[in-house]
């Protein structure tokens, strides 16, 4: 185990007010965001990101927490 970080991206957005703004929603339900940008091809994208986090059990605990207040995020994991 710990040879992976997870993170929980809540959107990706080219709109960097969409970002904020979803990180403003996310912040009323207690939870702390990141927004990162992503430059590809076709322009910039705005990742909202929580985490990072060091164990399944954290993430899957958050993640269920956001289901249920009806945020739909994807999970996102990183070798360290």
């Amino acid at each position: 185990a710990g040879e992976y970080i997870y993170y929980l991206q809540a959107g990706a957005f080219r709109d960097l007010s969409d970002a904020e703004a979803t990180r403003a929603r996310l912040a009323l339900l207690g939870f702390e965001a990141a927004i990162s940008d992503r430059t590809s091809d076709s322009g910039v994208l705005h990742r909202v990101r929580l985490g990072p986090y060091n164990q399944v059990e954290a993430m899957n605990k958050a993640r269920a927490k956001l289901l249920d207040s009806g945020v739909d995020v994807a999970i996102v994991r990183n070798q360290r």
